[in-house]
């Protein structure tokens, strides 16, 4: 049987790679964009690779969007891997930013993912399969100045494992340099770990 697995944000960066990847292992992949008539640097390298991905229009923010989601798992016969990906930038302090600006952020990096993760939990929890996947930036770990919103290759094979690996973990880390970064934040109770850290990028900015 078919492994599905839809990509959100696949036009360019690790979207795109993440598709090209899994496409060429074998998984019938769904790509989709907030615009079809931006996927020609996904489908050129997907017919580059040697792979085939399946365009679909999806704006993560969009009311309808778990009903796109749900059309989509209607033609594929269910979705075994959801993979959250789309996400936008914005930086600056919090003080800068304004209210529309912090709330345009929330709306695709977190509550995009949240819809889409409801619209396909039900049917993988009645399978007992399915894997979901959300992209984060190390941001989420290690605060970085005037990065207060908003904290590709190998990134996307990094994603690629993820979703098709047995070793089920509970957080995927692109490299062993982020692996030991997020864990000295995560160990960091009063902040002088991180700060001794990152002194340097201020210093030499």
């Amino acid at each position: 049987m078919t492994t599905t697995a839809v990509v959100t944000g696949a036009s360019s960066g690790m979207g795109l790679f993440a598709s090209v990847e899994l496409a060429k292992r074998g998984l019938d992949v769904v790509a989709t964009v907030r615009d079809t008539a931006r996927a020609g640097a996904l489908l050129a390298a997907a017919e580059e690779a040697g792979g085939s991905v399946q365009v679909a229009e999806l704006e993560v923010t969009a009311p309808d969007a778990a009903d796109r989601l749900a059309a989509i798992a209607a033609d594929h016969d269910g979705i075994d891997v959801l993979i959250n990906n789309a996400g936008r930038g914005c930086v600056g302090t919090a003080e800068d930013l304004t209210m529309e600006e912090i709330e345009a952020q929330l709306a695709v990096n977190y509550l995009g993912p949240v819809r889409l993760t409801k619209a396909v939990l039900p049917a993988m929890r009645e399978r007992g399969q399915g894997r979901i996947l959300t992209v984060t930036s190390v941001g989420g770990v290690v605060g970085q100045p005037f990065a207060a919103a908003q904290q590709a290759a190998d990134a996307g094979r990094a994603i690629a494992d993820a979703a098709t690996s047995d070793d089920y973990r509970f957080r995927w880390q692109t490299s062993e340099s982020a692996e030991r970064f997020a864990g000295i934040s995560l160990a960091d109770l009063d902040g002088s770990r991180v700060h001794g850290v990152t002194a340097g990028w201020i210093a030499s900015s």
